[in-house]
């Protein structure tokens, strides 16, 4: 193990050479590590790493830039990178520190694991809390390789167990997405007053609700009120100007541009035509 002292921090570093039957059979790395840094601490990768790079944050905070998304790794979150992308990280230049462990993991039988939560998009899992422990024993050059392959296991089986949450809990989140567009739809809603209700990043929050609705968040809440504007418009004399502000359009030259655009015509055509 190489112990360093650095101007951007401390660092303990471990580098392995698993064999081939470890390759195939067993959960290898190759390199392990632990930093604690300071705001001047910072990688780029513009090939990416040759292997799986796994990153657990145990304080501080770091950012990792990587696939054109900034991910703000935070206390007990991991970050797990494919090989050969292109990425960067540092220490959160308003926290200043950063400690965490990380891990470079290879072989056939880790590939297999790990490429099952990538399909998903969980490249990035928060509140998990994995015992620091395990880091430390991968570190210990003492151990064989089968006893760290031991050791990476449980730190992977702790990973999948907390995907698997939390893609059931994604499933509800996207649910009161939904109910709560359906709600409010008469007021101002947009993609990053949803993130922050949901505690979900913008691009999670647009998934979601493309997985179940084939819309975006915006299509779907147009579509909502459209809808409900077509009610009004079959239904009742209500003028035209106030039914585009009873479903949330405060410009009734922005609600006629938008119901042409989805139906063709305008709202006093659509009207005249189902009136006639």
């Amino acid at each position: 193990m190489i112990y360093e002292n650095l101007p951007r921090g401390r660092a303990k570093i471990s580098s392995y050479i698993p064999t081939l039957p470890a390759l195939r059979y067993l959960n290898c790395c190759t390199r392990a590590g632990w930093h604690s840094c300071n705001e001047k601490y910072r990688q780029k990768y513009d090939k990416g790493a040759s292997s799986i790079l796994l990153i657990y944050t145990v304080s501080g905070k770091g950012v990792m830039e990587m696939n054109d998304t900034k991910y703000s790794l935070c206390q007990n979150s991991v970050i797990l990178v494919p090989p050969r992308t292109q990425m960067k990280y540092y220490t959160e230049p308003k926290t200043g520190s950063w400690e965490f462990y990380w891990l470079n993991l290879t072989g056939e039988r880790i590939l297999a694991i790990v490429s099952k939560l990538w399909q998903d998009n969980h490249y990035f899992i928060r509140n998990i809390s994995i015992s620091v422990r395990l880091f430390e024993n991968i570190l210990k050059e003492t151990y064989c390789e089968t006893e760290r392959s031991s050791f990476i296991g449980e730190i992977i089986d702790r990973i999948l167990s907390e995907a698997i949450f939390n893609a059931s809990q994604k499933k509800s989140t996207a649910d009161h997405i939904l109910s709560y567009i359906s709600d409010h739809y008469t007021e101002h809603i947009d993609l990053n007053k949803i993130s922050e209700l949901f505690f979900i990043s913008q691009n999670q929050t647009i998934r979601m609700i493309s997985a179940r609705t084939g819309y975006t968040p915006h299509e779907y809440l147009t579509r909502l009120r459209l809808n409900k504007a077509c009610e009004l418009l079959q239904f009742t004399d209500t003028p035209i100007m106030d039914i585009g502000r009873s479903v949330g359009y405060s410009n009734n030259s922005h609600f006629s541009a938008v119901f042409r655009r989805i139906y063709g015509m305008s709202p006093a055509e659509y009207r005249a035509h189902f009136s006639n």
